[in-house]
């Protein structure tokens, strides 16, 4: 079984995050480290960090590479 067609969820995220050296760069900030561990536990909180252009810039390559998430947002 299993949801098919979502791109792996978290885990193809993370390969998004691990093939991408601007990513990973910007994952050493403890301000973006900080902002999607918020964010993982409560989603709710994502449009208070987009307002940090390093947290948007990250989201921002990250649904460009997996083809926009559609449902998040």
């Amino acid at each position: 079984g299993g949801m098919g067609g979502m791109g792996g969820g978290m885990d193809g995220l993370l390969g998004a995050f691990m093939s991408d050296p601007e990513i990973m760069m910007a994952m050493q900030d403890p301000a973006v480290q900080a902002a999607f561990a918020d964010i993982q536990t409560n989603p709710a909180n994502m449009t208070k960090h987009m307002s940090n252009p390093k947290v948007a810039a990250v989201f921002a390559k990250l649904q460009a590479k997996m083809g926009g998430m559609g449902g998040m947002g």
